[in-house]
């Protein structure tokens, strides 16, 4: 197909038609296909170049040097950093440091060889490249529903630019200031790195020999996409009651359902599970209890002391189930099934499906596609506890004790451990319903 003459805009110059624009970078859209690129009005746009809306960068329409810099360039999502694919340079946006600051004085200008892999990097903190402070010229936060913050560190380095511009207390900022860097030299190609690997491994070894070291940010993938809200049965009868009776709740119970219905998914779960302990700590199941009231009610217990001991003795082993049987014995005499159904079948889709965590840990199916709450009801105990049991092992010790796998700590994750909430929820609830009856 023949090229496109260029034509003329109004003012008379030559404007650069967009689809020549568009191929002259064919390279950018290759390596970050994540990025929208478009041509309108004079401006070259870059949305989502961190994959999230809230950042963008633009530029001239026939900015050459522009076109040439985000063509060696690449971006990802879990960093604010620049990835110089022509000379295998990592760039991450860091900060104006003070160079009279005690803290600053020691990494100012560090370097340091990191050898991973038989890999070596080349790590320092050091001025930044021309090229990050063209790229952070044409730097734009855009209005955005989500609460991500891509880029914000390049926001410093377009503000040095402009200083005059800035109101007194931005000017004073920079008073004395120089821009820092940190970069990772990599003898292989870039592609090649596990950067998240990288980073983090980077991270810790530089806060275990210094705790004031700057840290690399590393910004969950898919962070945004997995915040789907979980929503739980909102009514357990039909409507709420006209009239409620309480008696007086445990509070050790209660403080833990309260912060439980605060906090992030994997810590819920936990101190959701956390009132089965305690609930199993306490218990005395029926037939123990009747047993040792039944030695200490006899009115000639001091008649025949030594077998009444026996006896006493005896209803406490029937007593002394082991903690998850003790749990479960809970569970089973407090925990109403019809309605936890009710949570059960809300979800069917999540819960008749194996729940297959990152790490390599799998739920297999609660239920079939087609129980009913009959079935329901006959066979929802042991299973449901162990369950719940075996992802509560795995968050708590890493792996489960049987498995040789994990839940990681991943925002997928956290997702699907916040589909059980309603449900392991429900449980703790009933178990705090019950208080001392148990």
């Amino acid at each position: 197909m023949e090229e496109a003459p260029e034509v003329e805009n109004l003012g008379g110059e030559k404007a650069v038609p967009p689809h020549s624009v568009l191929r002259a970078l064919d390279p950018f859209r290759a390596r970050n296909s994540h990025a929208e690129v478009s041509v309108a009005d004079g401006k070259l746009t870059i949305d989502k170049p961190f994959a999230y809306p809230d950042a963008q960068f633009a530029f001239e329409v026939d900015d050459e040097l522009a076109v040439s810099d985000l063509n060696s360039l690449g971006f990802k999502q879990q960093f604010d950093a620049l990835f110089h694919h022509d000379t295998n340079l990592i760039e991450f946006i860091f900060s104006f440091l003070n160079p009279e600051s005690p803290s600053a004085k020691e990494y100012l200008d560090r370097k340091f060889r990191l050898v991973m892999n038989g890999q070596n990097f080349y790590c320092s903190i050091a001025e930044p490249t021309e090229r990050l402070f063209r790229m952070a010229k044409g730097f734009r936060r855009v209005p955005s529903v989500e609460s991500s913050r891509a880029g914000f560190q390049i926001i410093a380095f377009k503000d040095s630019q402009r200083v005059e511009n800035l109101p007194e207390r931005g000017q004073k900022f920079f008073e004395g200031r120089v821009p820092r860097s940190f970069f990772v030299q990599c003898e292989c190609p870039i592609e090649e790195v596990n950067i998240e690997s990288l980073a983090r491994h980077i991270n810790f070894l530089m806060h275990y020999y210094d705790r004031n070291t700057p840290q690399i940010i590393i910004r969950s993938k898919g962070m945004e996409s997995e915040a789907d809200e979980v929503s739980p049965v909102r009514f357990i009868n039909e409507s709420f009651p006209q009239t409620l009776v309480s008696k007086r709740y445990d509070d050790v119970s209660l403080k833990l359902l309260e912060v439980a219905s605060e906090a992030e998914p994997r810590l819920a779960f936990l101190y959701y599970y956390q009132i089965f302990e305690y609930a199993g700590f306490h218990f005395i199941d029926a037939k123990a209890k009747a047993g040792i009231m039944q030695v200490l009610r006899d009115p000639a217990i001091h008649d025949n002391l030594s077998q009444k001991i026996g006896d006493l003795f005896s209803a406490l082993s029937d007593a002394a189930h082991n903690e998850d049987s003790r749990m479960l014995k809970v569970v089973e005499e407090v925990c109403d099934p019809s309605t936890l159904w009710k949570e059960v079948e809300k979800r069917r889709d999540f819960y008749a499906q194996p729940t297959v965590f990152q790490g390599g840990f799998e739920v297999p199916p609660l239920i079939s596609n087609d129980l009913s709450e009959d079935g329901w009801i006959k066979m929802w105990t042991p299973k449901l506890f162990n369950q719940l049991t075996k992802v509560r092992n795995c968050l708590v010790h890493a792996r489960e004790r049987r498995e040789n796998r994990v839940i990681l700590p991943d925002p997928a994750n956290d997702q699907k451990i916040a589909c059980y909430l309603p449900l392991i929820r429900r449980m703790a609830e009933q178990i705090t319903l019950a208080g001392n009856d148990f």
